[in-house]
């Protein structure tokens, strides 16, 4: 487990610094997870530090993705999208959240955030499916009704369309299965 632990923590690291954190601060995260791993003794420990790892470099990389952006609005927008994947979101709902026009609202994220509301819920939906695959053995069916995706089929056509590839074979060459954790 803890070679699994240290393994995970290089290959997120390098995943972040590919994304826009520094390599200063993923590195220096990475010796701290791994120096804690050595000093752990119990599996149970481990297994509760590799998800406290992943969360701790997950939300610094939600926080280095919002400064790109600029406004107060789009970044309560963006959080919003995040909390609601599986929800059905439109950009009037949105505003009506951050008691702001529609109309403004969609022009000020397209000019932030370099594209529309609606596809940027597609790919942030898309994106934590990846997640789900790589690190779960939920269904096809389960992440897609999960992601507020109108079905699995939708949820197949789409993913396809902006990754190159489907959900199943994202899952052989990304995910975690069993056999290879033992």
């Amino acid at each position: 487990m803890r070679y699994h632990l240290i393994v995970a923590v290089a290959l997120i690291s390098r995943v972040c610094v590919e994304n826009g954190m520094s390599q200063d601060l993923a590195y220096t995260l990475s010796d701290i997870y791994i120096q804690r791993a050595d000093e752990c003794e119990r599996i149970d420990r481990m297994i509760d530090m590799l998800g406290e790892m992943q969360l701790d470099y997950a939300e610094r990389m939600r926080e280095i993705k919002k400064e790109h952006v600029g406004s107060i609005h789009v970044r309560k927008c963006m959080d919003y999208i995040y909390e609601h994947l599986q929800e059905k979101m439109t950009i009037e709902g949105a505003a009506a959240y951050l008691q702001i026009h529609p109309t403004y609202l969609s022009k000020l994220f397209s000019k932030e955030v370099g594209m529309p509301f609606r596809q940027f819920i597609i790919h942030a939906r898309v994106n934590a499916a990846k997640n789900i695959l790589a690190y779960s053995d939920f269904s096809y069916l389960e992440i897609s009704l999960s992601l507020g995706f109108s079905s699995q089929s939708a949820f197949t056509s789409t993913f396809r369309r902006l990754t190159g590839i489907t959900p199943g074979k994202y899952r052989e060459a990304f995910g975690d299965s069993p056999a290879e954790q033992i």
